[in-house]
């Protein structure tokens, strides 16, 4: 699932989303120089409508911020996800600068999503497309690649296209794909076409 960073008035919804569709992982950027865009707890917790928000843990590497979060119902029901924040792109960089820790943030969420039931994963950026699709279209391309050997990136771009227009908006982006999926298609034990 992508969407857009939560801001005030969304940050209800964002927790909701969270909770309705019992997300266990949540990708983020660092959008800390718009005033309006409102983050989770970096300490404690904070009550959000109905829920409240606790930060249960937070590990920091090179690349990845990683925050274990509570998401407590005020109607019941107690649920936890990770955050995981790519330290690694800022808003001036069309693509990660770090192609190599991208991969690992990406094998990352692959690991910690069948590790819970291959339940969905929410990214989210700022406009909701230009990051957050880029993450979105590398995760798919990988999983295909990694259960057929063979993916074709404009066909996965053009299917992604037909639910959110806005992905992969420049050319960079769909190079940044394209390395990505040679890349692992080179250091995989299997063999695939790209």
């Amino acid at each position: 699932m992508v969407s857009q960073t939560p801001l005030e008035d969304t940050l209800v919804d964002f927790c909701r989303q969270i909770h309705d569709h019992d997300i266990r992982i949540e990708i983020s950027f660092p959008d800390e120089w718009r005033e309006q865009v409102c983050r989770l707890p970096t300490s404690g917790s904070s009550t959000i409508g109905p829920f409240t928000v606790r930060l249960e843990k937070e590990k920091t590497s090179d690349s990845i911020i990683h925050r274990k979060y509570s998401l407590t119902n005020k109607t019941g029901g107690k649920k936890e996800f990770c955050q995981l924040v790519c330290k690694k792109w800022t808003r001036q960089q069309v693509v990660p600068s770090d192609q190599k820790s991208f991969v690992q943030l990406l094998q990352e969420v692959e690991t910690r999503r069948k590790a819970n039931r291959n339940s969905p994963v929410l990214i989210t950026c700022l406009t909701g497309y230009e990051r957050s699709g880029l993450v979105a279209v590398l995760l798919t391309i990988l999983d295909i690649l990694t259960s057929t050997g063979a993916v074709s990136v404009p066909l996965v771009i053009r299917h992604l296209r037909t639910r959110r227009q806005q992905l992969i908006p420049t050319f960079g982006q769909f190079q940044f794909c394209h390395d990505v999926a040679l890349d692992h298609a080179n250091t995989s034990n299997t063999y695939a076409n790209v």
